[in-house]
């Protein structure tokens, strides 16, 4: 009998080691969750903390409602794996300074008019019923552009698009 006051000292102490331990397992387990949505909120590879963009953009006599693609990743990401575009939907790509910019349909499963504006957003290059197909033949303006949109394939014919047409951003949002 006289060693039972030891064994219950001795359980006491193993429970509160336990205890100690599990408490400290979940503040690291909390820690740990913390840092992860930390990173997944600021981290330029989360795709929750980049706000799209989008624009009313105006050509001819229509409006289109697109996606605006100005950083390196969109850019190079494109339309690339969507599986269409809505009649008056589109991305238009942003540039910092006018170019030769070159558009492939790398990832694309339908075909699209692309459509390069320069700074004063006059059409200076047009490329109509580009396929998924073409690639990896690359698509350039005849003139250095600083903005593209892309459309569905047959818009430009629609609505009687031009090189030298005017287009202009109406407005822009973040969703």
């Amino acid at each position: 009998m006289k060693d039972m006051p030891n064994r219950l000292t001795s359980k006491n102490s193993i429970d509160r080691k336990i205890i100690i331990l599990a408490v400290s397992v979940a503040l690291c387990l909390l820690v740990v969750f913390y840092a992860v949505s930390l990173f997944n909120q600021y981290s330029p590879m989360s795709l929750n903390a980049i706000p799209k963009r989008q624009a009313d953009v105006f050509i001819g006599q229509t409006e289109v409602t697109a996606d605006i693609a100005d950083t390196d990743a969109s850019r190079e990401k494109g339309l690339g794996g969507r599986t269409g575009l809505a009649e008056n939907e589109g991305m238009l790509f942003e540039f910092q300074t006018p170019d030769y910019y070159g558009f492939w349909m790398k990832d694309m499963s339908f075909s699209i008019d692309m459509i390069w504006f320069d700074a004063n957003w006059t059409v200076v290059g047009i490329q109509e019923d580009v396929l998924p197909s073409t690639y990896p033949q690359v698509f350039k303006p005849q003139a250095p552009a600083l903005y593209v949109l892309e459309v569905p394939s047959g818009f430009t014919l629609l609505h009687n698009i031009k090189i030298g047409d005017s287009g202009k951003i109406l407005s822009e949002s973040t969703k």
